[in-house]
C-alpha cells in the first residue's frame, strides 16, 4: 500500500517528476512509471509486466531513457518468495 498509493501521491504533492515502482510482490513482477504530478498524484501512468515479452517503458525528460522490462528478472539480484495461507 506504501509503495503503491501513499508515495505516488505524496511525491506528486511534492512536485518530484518521476516515481518508480518495481513491484516485485505481483505476479508478474511489474515496472511502473509515474509522470507528469499534479495535486491528487500523477497524470501518466504507465506499467509494463516484468517477464519474458513484457515490453519497454519509457522515461521522460529529465532522464530520457527506455527501460526493457523483459531484461529485469534477469538483472535483480532478489527473487520472490512466496508462502501460501
Amino acid at each position: 500500500r506504501e509503495d503503491r498509493e501513499v508515495k505516488p501521491l505524496s511525491y506528486a504533492r511534492a512536485r518530484i517528476p518521476l516515481y518508480l515502482l518495481i513491484d516485485r510482490f505481483r505476479e508478474p513482477m511489474t515496472v511502473t512509471v509515474f509522470a507528469d504530478p499534479i495535486d491528487d498524484g500523477y497524470a501518466s501512468v504507465t506499467s509494463a509486466p516484468a517477464e519474458p515479452g513484457g515490453g519497454k517503458l519509457d522515461i521522460p525528460a529529465p532522464f530520457e531513457i527506455t527501460i526493457d522490462a523483459s531484461t529485469l528478472p534477469e538483472l535483480l539480484p532478489w527473487k520472490v518468495k512466496r508462502t501460501q495461507g
